[in-house]
């Protein structure tokens, strides 16, 4: 069926040569699934070599600093990366807040502003986990101690 669809879009050639050249090389077994992007222009061992290797097309979202949950939501959406609804429900689940450690009703202040590349599929969870994760990765241990100094928690510093 893959082989099928690459020679109806002009990548390949011949679909029983593809397949010949894949069970040759003993990749028949190891393609993986994902979005690619392909060109007629590559060789028959370059689309294989991008089948096996997973090199999947990135959808890039970039969030700006400043905005809020609403904003981020929207950015995710028009990324075609998941709805806005979703991205909303799941940042506001008091469960998945407390599972990553965050103090505060929701992840809104803790999703990092910064450019993101994803593949297709991913969830709106593995974005939240993600920004989440570049939060913490910037903010030094030096604002922890700052905000105890201050009487403050992190989450009303942030």
């Amino acid at each position: 069926m893959l082989t099928a669809k690459l020679k109806q879009a002009g990548i390949i050639v011949s679909d029983i040569r593809f397949k010949f050249l894949a069970r040759l090389k003993g990749d028949d077994k190891r393609l993986k699934a994902g979005e690619y992007a392909l060109s007629t222009s590559m060789t028959p061992l370059e689309v294989l070599d991008t089948l096996v290797n997973g090199k999947v097309l990135l959808h890039r979202l970039t969030i700006p600093e400043g905005y809020n949950i609403h904003q981020i939501a929207a950015e995710v959406q028009k990324a075609g990366l998941a709805s806005a609804q979703d991205f909303t429900q799941l940042a506001g689940d008091t469960s998945l807040v407390a599972g990553m450690d965050l103090a505060g009703p929701s992840v809104e202040g803790y999703l990092f502003p910064d450019t993101y590349y994803f593949p297709k599929g991913v969830t709106a969870k593995g974005i939240i986990e993600k920004m989440v994760s570049s939060y913490h990765a910037a903010i030094p241990d030096e604002w922890q101690n700052r905000a105890g100094e201050l009487g403050l928690s992190m989450h009303e510093i942030v």
